[in-house]
């Protein structure tokens, strides 16, 4: 079918199905010539959508009132109307799936189908998510690590005699690399070690 400014009203905006509009020029588009034979293939394999179209005889043509309406500036141009509204727009070729995707809603799409893309994208926002708290995780334990051991070795410092290396290699021994200060029980153990090394 055939739609100008006459009718576009009566046969788009109040159609009950989701419709597909084709601009296209009869002469001088190679394009539309191609994309011809898909769109009727189309048409004949989904009756549940409406597909029309509006065309001028060749590009030199001024634009009709129509594709003023819808700024058209290239062919072939397919819009998706639902409802009385413009939902999609592309231009160019389009195969028999780019143009079933045009017309999909919340409202055309199944139960199912919906229920599965929208389990596909909480999926792939979990694994997204998960990536981002894993590196967050690992940035955050080497920061502690650094701020422990950073620690460790102050309070060796504080504990050691300033020229007795030996004391200072002990007391890192002990700390073990991963607590903020010595615990009681290791800075008795390093005490021990002195009373031992300095023979009191």
């Amino acid at each position: 079918m055939e739609i100008d400014i006459n009718n576009f009203e009566e046969e788009v905006l109040k159609s009950d199905k989701p419709v597909l509009l084709k601009f296209y020029a009869s002469q001088g588009c190679g394009f539309c010539d191609k994309f011809t034979p898909i769109y009727k293939e189309f048409a004949k394999n989904h009756p549940e959508i409406k597909c029309v179209q509006s065309g001028r005889e060749n590009l030199r043509m001024a634009p009709n009132e129509l594709e003023t309406k819808f700024d058209v500036k290239s062919f072939p141009l397919t819009l998706a109307f639902y409802k009385g509204k413009l939902i999609a727009k592309e231009s160019g070729m389009l195969t028999e799936q780019a143009l079933l995707e045009m017309t999909k809603t919340i409202e055309t799409v199944s139960l199912d189908e919906l229920l599965s893309n929208i389990y596909a994208i909480n999926i792939e926002i979990a694994k997204k998510e998960k990536e981002l708290f894993d590196s967050r995780t690992m940035r955050q334990r080497i920061m502690e690590e650094v701020t422990m051991r950073q620690a460790c070795l102050e309070g060796c410092e504080d504990l050691c005699p300033k020229d007795d290396s030996s004391c200072y290699d002990k007391c890192k021994d002990i700390c073990k690399h991963g607590r903020s200060c010595m615990v009681e029980e290791e800075k008795e153990e390093l005490k021990e070690y002195l009373i031992n090394k300095n023979g009191k």
